[in-house]
């Protein structure tokens, strides 16, 4: 028995990321009458590559809609969300992100900015500490990890994190505000 033929959508995204031509995603997503979620993922990265982040965003939640199962798809709306400064929307999406792919630390790492940077620095101290589970050799993930858990009343794990930074950049760095937090 032979494979069935590839569906007009599959043949018009190959023409696609052959030509490098959009059209052919947007004809592919036309001609799935809006199922064909490989074709808004190829238009939400065109988009990326072209800083357009409305275009991007929107194009990634018409196909994450259609496969919510796409961490990187997540991780990559969460991105554009950042980049419109919709904060609400890229924590809901690196939430997801972490939520299908728990072993991301970018994923931990970029909801804890979200979070830092709404001024809640609890799920923050909270996603930071899966960040520096998973990437224990970033001394900027640490810092990070030491501010959140100054602001969280955790001076123990504030030290440390600063320790970590200290011995990271080889004492280039010192989380001198950090620790003046601590001995406070």
């Amino acid at each position: 028995l032979s494979p069935p033929p590839p569906s007009p959508t599959a043949l018009l995204c190959a023409l696609g990321d052959i030509t490098r031509d959009e059209a052919h995603y947007v004809a592919a997503w036309e001609a799935s009458n809006g199922r064909c979620a490989r074709a808004q993922r190829a238009l939400a990265r065109g988009a990326a590559t072209r800083a357009d982040w409305p275009v991007c965003l929107a194009a990634w939640r018409l196909a994450l809609a259609l496969n919510p199962l796409h961490a990187d798809g997540w991780f990559a709306a969460g991105f554009a969300a950042l980049k419109l400064n919709d904060d609400e929307a890229a924590a809901a999406a690196f939430t997801r992100a972490a939520a299908e792919d728990p072993e991301n630390p970018d994923a931990w790492n970029n909801l804890a900015a979200v979070h830092l940077r709404g001024g809640r620095p609890r799920p923050a101290f909270s996603a930071l500490s899966q960040a520096v589970r998973l990437r224990r050799d970033s001394w900027q993930t640490w810092s990070n990890y030491a501010g959140a858990a100054l602001a969280v009343g955790a001076p123990l794990a504030a030290a440390r994190g600063a320790g970590r930074v200290v011995a990271l950049t080889r004492g280039e760095r010192r989380e001198a505000d950090v620790l003046r937090g601590v001995v406070a």
